[in-house]
């Protein structure tokens, strides 16, 4: 069996019982291929550990159709092992089990990529020897398509690595095969692939369900993971309006993402947001502040500074510092987002006027009455082009721009706009 990326994140990464635990979960992959030589009555030796790798020896089966059923009897038995290392971890509120379960899936899944020597090479072998070349090309695109998806742009630089390596293997392994293929420099007799169909339909269809049943089990233990049963309780608590109840839940939520994905990735970025929000609708600004900060600073490094997601995150602690009393380093950050907002959408779009009116008011605050006006004027003008005359959003920027207009002393502009 083949997990590289798993053992290194066990003993590098993780706490070192994760390592024990993944290494207990090979050794189940090879009991089953060794369970399955003995059903067919073929010699095989001890599973043998070398590293990243574990196999066995055994003597070669008499035909294609024995030797893909020892190959598939490994990712069975040991999803079915992952699985139950999950269960277990479900049930005692676990989450290093329940990361275990998850692990050993995708384990045991790639190890089903049709490139010999893993276990799906030998199984799609079976089925059609032509088909081989083709499935392990597929394989090392759809690996390699995993490497410039998003999945790789927020990651942590260990994780990163680790997912190269493994992506540098498969793709490896299938040229490997490919040139062996192509040389014949593994010949046997034609009579060794001459399975019958029935059996060729069959290694088809449990090769594909395998497949089928790991992912739905995967997406089982990511659904019912400690740190997505611990947010979803924290949301309800959170709707019932019971937020010092949450809180603790969220940051349950936030320490597991953090171990399991690394403290940069997005999907730990969001669990630190919720976090923040939460505590400053608690009022605790003072907490709520570096969570904030932490968020923007990851955010401009990993998705760069005019990213969705970045000037979104410049808003929220530019809120927080208004909601503070720190008015200068609020203005300033928005300021930031107006400019590009501005640049990428348009003066006239929505989001930029909602921005524009955000400063306005900001200025207003500190009272920069004259900065303050042609923004408020600028946001009215839109208002009034694309909601009209008498939306109820254009006569509350009505009645600012009056209540502006009437502390700059110009009563004469302000009074037909606040009556």
């Amino acid at each position: 069996m083949w997990g590289p990326g798993a053992l290194l994140q066990g003993g590098l990464a993780f706490n070192p019982l994760y390592g024990v635990g993944i290494t207990s979960l090979i050794a189940i992959h090879e009991a089953g291929h060794v369970l399955a030589c003995k059903f067919y009555g073929i010699s095989s030796e001890a599973p043998v550990f070398g590293g990243a790798f574990a196999y066995i020896k055994h003597d070669v089966p008499v035909d294609a159709y024995k030797a893909a059923m020892v190959a598939l009897a490994g990712p069975v038995v040991g999803s079915l092992g992952a699985l139950s290392y999950a269960g277990v971890g479900y049930y005692m509120d676990s989450p290093i089990l329940m990361d275990l379960g998850g692990t050993g899936l995708v384990l045991n899944f790639m190890n089903l990529l049709p490139i010999r020597p893993l276990d799906g090479g030998s199984i799609v072998r079976a089925i059609s020897p032509a088909l081989t070349v083709g499935f392990a090309g597929a394989s090392c695109v759809g690996v390699g398509a995993l490497a410039v998806s998003g999945y790789t742009s927020d990651v942590s630089l260990l994780n990163t690595a680790l997912l190269y390596t493994e992506i540098g293997l498969v793709v490896g392994l299938g040229s490997i095969a490919a040139y062996n293929i192509i040389k014949k420099t593994e010949v046997l007799p034609n009579k060794y692939f001459r399975i019958g169909f029935k059996r060729k339909a069959g290694l088809f269809a449990a090769y594909v369900a395998s497949i089928a049943a790991m992912i739905a089990a995967f997406g089982f233990c990511r659904e019912n993971s400690k740190d997505n049963l611990d947010f979803k309780q924290a949301e309800k608590l959170k709707e019932q309006g019971k937020l010092d109840e949450a809180e603790p839940l969220y940051r349950s939520a936030l320490e597991v993402r953090e171990r399991v994905f690394g403290v940069e990735h997005k999907k730990t970025l969001l669990y630190v947001s919720v976090l923040g929000l939460l505590l400053e609708e608690q009022g605790k600004m003072e907490e709520a502040e570096p969570l904030y900060r932490r968020v923007l600073e990851v955010g401009e490094r990993v998705f760069g500074v005019e990213h969705e997601n970045t000037l979104n995150s410049v808003g929220n602690l530019g809120r927080l510092l208004w909601k503070q009393g720190k008015i200068e380093e609020a203005e300033k950050l928005y300021r930031r987002v107006l400019e590009v907002r501005e640049r990428v959408l348009g003066v006239e779009h929505e989001v930029t006027l909602i921005y524009v009116s955000i400063l306005g008011l900001l200025l207003k605050k500190q009272g920069k009455f004259d900065e303050a006006e042609p923004l408020i004027r600028r946001v009215l003008e839109g208002r009034e082009r694309v909601l009209g005359v008498e939306h109820e959003v254009t006569l509350i920027d009505v009645s600012i721009l009056g209540l502006l207009l009437k502390k700059q002393g110009k009563f004469d502009e302000a009074e037909p706009l606040i009556g």
